[in-house]
């Protein structure tokens, strides 16, 4: 409860050494409880807590045990979402290779699960390591894959989000690319108001 919902709140705001505080006795009165749900929520967060302090084995040790106590409850939501996390500190430490297959599996968990929010966060995810190796051309289809999805769940936060790194992998193309898909975006607008 308490603790969990104050550990998340400081998080949110940015106060992380107050999250970790209020977050770690969350964490003991769950085992106190033996409330194994509340443990694998906690030990999420905390994670993503220390990625935001830079700290990434502490971060990559919550997540690690994120995943051990999802796969003894047969908890797919937060496997899913802990070897995600798990790419986004790999990802941090510079070792995109690892990331990525993480972020692959991550994704054909989400994609099994239907979670097409999920499943578009992680093809941005992707798309932008992809660019980052080097590889734009395949960016940019994990960017439309993952706006596509965005825009099917109807998040526009999601959907700017992916606008923005298609855009940084189409401008790795060419300026011709970048005008093409501009092209593109306007025709599904005329065509979704019936033009």
């Amino acid at each position: 409860g308490t603790h969990k919902n104050l550990g998340v709140a400081y998080a949110i705001t940015g106060r992380i050494p107050q999250a970790l505080e209020n977050l770690e006795r969350a964490l003991s009165l769950y085992r106190e409880l033996d409330n194994l749900p509340g443990i694998v929520d906690v030990l999420n967060d905390l994670g993503l807590a220390y990625l935001a302090l830079g700290r990434y084995e502490e971060a990559l040790t919550m997540h690690r045990r994120q995943l051990l106590l999802c796969r003894q409850l047969g908890e797919t939501y937060y496997l899913s979402t802990g070897m995600a996390h798990i790419g986004a500190v790999l990802s941090r430490q510079g070792r995109y290779d690892q990331a990525l297959r993480r972020l692959r599996v991550a994704l054909r968990m989400k994609e099994a699960d239907g979670n097409r929010y999920g499943v578009g966060e992680l093809l941005n995810e992707i798309g932008h390591l992809t660019r980052v190796r080097g590889r734009p051309a395949e960016a940019v289809e994990l960017h439309r894959r993952a706006l596509e999805a965005m825009l099917t769940v109807g998040d526009r936060a999601g959907e700017c989000m992916c606008r923005n790194y298609l855009g940084q992998a189409l401008l790795d193309l060419g300026v011709d690319g970048l005008m093409t898909d501009r092209l593109e975006v306007l025709r599904e607008v005329y065509r979704r108001r019936g033009c």
